[in-house]
């Protein structure tokens, strides 16, 4: 991959043609109309194919592959016809509304709040005009021109205005090409990524023992006997410290994705704390404890600290291992598999979903089946390859995504 990375760095100069882009509005190289709005009442499983404007937001990238919504009735209906652009005309945010989609198929259905805007493929393509819009200086331009508050709106009367940069059409498909294969490498670690995540998702079901048994239904060889039963409570135990931030402790976050991470701006909330915040005391964690969030356990909001010394919110539950029994790997992977978090939910409580939450007292008297450590290093050993794989994919695609926002911005200034 990183080969491909350096090829693409090296090599994108002589992809682009050096010939001026013209500058067009673009009102003046489509054709624009409104899509016809359907209630959620009217979606059913299987039907004809619709699109609609908030998935956007979500499920759909500058090329529409899949589509996962569907009406009954197609009756007055507005269909797309191949290369079709959509662009959201309402939305929450103005960020959020200044992007653009191509339907790559006709006869699908476009819904209300959306406009659509038919290139005359003489004059620019689809996928090019796509990315001008939703990058640089346009998506700024877009979001300045959207309306609202609580609600914003962006007209096609405003959109016939945005002045584009277009180069001669064979640079627009060298361009197209160049995103294409981005977004397909993408795309295929991802692929790579999520079957990772099954296969390892099967082999815990199999490696460790369902609830009522003491013996695993897979298992590796020269290991016999039955698993021993403890309650979780003889392995952990909670970490109270408490202490303030400082050089060898830093404030660190809690994720439901990273575990125990490095604070960013997204979970940075000091700044709105009032007064003096230099003694405030935070919870200690360290390196290799079990941690979790009580209120958020059902999201899977529970891992290992593998970060290392630090301090967060006392809102988090830390729990130091006792080595004599159990490796911190191996008891891991044991809290972190689907049965164990799906049967510690029993414990939940609160009468209000989001607030449910189950405390260290009832984790901790949940039974579990333990093998000897040397059948959990074993085990953990086999199972650390997966997340070792997972780490590698992981950051082919971060790379890559890094590697598209640049170019993105340097070539649709």
């Amino acid at each position: 991959m990183s080969i491909k990375v350096k090829y693409f760095s090296r090599n994108i100069t002589k992809f682009l043609l050096k010939y001026d882009w013209e500058q067009r509005k673009l009102g003046e190289v489509g054709e624009f109309e409104k899509g016809r709005g359907y209630s959620k009442k009217e979606l059913v499983k299987y039907g004809h194919k619709i699109i609609l404007y908030g998935h956007l937001y979500t499920n759909y990238k500058t090329v529409i592959e899949i589509i996962d919504t569907c009406v009954e009735n197609d009756k007055y209906s507005v269909k797309s016809k191949v290369g079709d652009i959509i662009i959201p005309s309402s939305g929450e945010s103005s960020e959020d509304i200044a992007r653009a989609s191509v339907v790559p198929y006709s006869g699908i259905i476009l819904g209300g709040d959306l406009n659509i805007i038919t290139i005359d493929k003489k004059m620019s393509t689809p996928i090019f005009v796509a990315l001008a819009v939703s990058n640089g200086n346009k998506k700024k331009e877009l979001s300045k021109l959207s309306q609202g508050k609580s609600v914003v709106h962006l007209y096609n009367s405003d959109l016939k205005k945005i002045n584009l940069l277009f180069p001669a059409l064979e640079e627009q498909h060298r361009i197209e090409t160049f995103f294409i294969h981005l977004d397909n490498l993408i795309a295929l670690h991802k692929r790579k990524l999520n079957l990772l995540k099954q296969i390892k998702q099967g082999y815990l079901q199999q490696m460790f023992p369902k609830n009522g048994e003491k013996v695993p239904k897979l298992r590796f060889a020269n290991f016999e006997g039955d698993w021993e039963e403890r309650k979780l409570g003889e392995i952990l135990t909670e970490r109270s410290e408490l202490m303030t931030k400082n050089e060898d402790f830093p404030l660190v976050s809690f994720t439901v994705e990273n575990g125990v991470t490095p604070k960013t701006i997204r979970y940075e909330r000091e700044q709105l704390v009032k007064g003096n915040k230099d003694g405030k005391q935070y919870k200690v964690t360290r390196l290799n404890d079990i941690v979790y969030n009580p209120a958020n356990l059902k999201f899977g909001a529970i891992n290992r600290n593998k970060y290392g010394n630090a301090v967060f919110s006392p809102i988090y539950i830390t729990f130091d291992v006792n080595l004599e029994i159990a490796i911190p790997e191996y008891v891991e992977k044991l809290v972190t598999n689907n049965n164990f978090i799906k049967y510690s939910l029993k414990y939940q409580q609160g009468t209000v979903y989001e607030r449910q939450s189950v405390t260290p007292e009832n984790l901790l008297s949940i039974y579990v089946t333990f093998p000897t450590v040397n059948e959990q290093v074993i085990l953990g050993k086999f199972l650390w390859t997966f997340d070792n794989f997972a780490t590698f994919y992981q950051t082919k695609i971060t790379k890559l995504n890094m590697l598209k926002h640049i170019y993105l911005q340097k070539m649709f200034i």
